[in-house]
């Protein structure tokens, strides 16, 4: 068993052990003072906030790559079905959401019953949640390099 004996050590120091004569052990020690941890909070505290509004604007990325696929199977008689979609932007850190839907008094309707062209948004959010950790990590990765802010972020409006 190794013993540390520190003599004469300032605070902010780095204090190096030397192995004992005939014991293969070497530590170091460092001495912290306790401003240096508020200066640590205060970085941890900007980091959380930082992937908080990562974790929103990756959410809202993903949510407008279900939409425009959505796009693409949504049925068109006069396109006013189309036009009403809407993905919303997350607005508080405090529950990062978006929405995302069609506007017209007919949608749900022709969500569940059209012929040929029903589950339109349903198929495309199934279908993305495979891949849907790697996405958000990748997203969030951008979103933290970008300094997205969830302020920064607008509603998609398709018509």
């Amino acid at each position: 068993m190794a013993k540390f004996k520190i003599f004469n050590t300032d605070v902010g120091k780095r204090v190096t052990v030397k192995k004992p004569a005939g014991v293969g052990f070497k530590g170091s020690l460092f001495s912290v003072a306790s401003s240096d941890f508020k200066t640590t909070e205060k970085n941890f505290e900007a980091m959380d906030e930082a992937l908080q509004h990562a974790l929103a604007a990756a959410l809202y990325d993903e949510a407008v790559k279900i939409m425009n696929k959505s796009q693409k199977l949504v049925p068109v008689d006069t396109g006013e079905l189309k036009r009403s979609a809407r993905v919303s932007a997350p607005k508080t850190l405090k529950r990062p959401e978006s929405n995302l839907g069609y506007n017209t008094v007919y949608a749900l309707r022709q969500h569940e019953e059209h012929s040929s062209k029903s589950k339109y948004l349903e198929r495309p959010m199934l279908a993305s949640q495979r891949g849907l950790q790697r996405r958000l990590n990748t997203g969030i990765k951008k979103h933290i390099k970008a300094k997205t802010k969830v302020g920064d972020l607008s509603d998609k409006e398709y018509g």
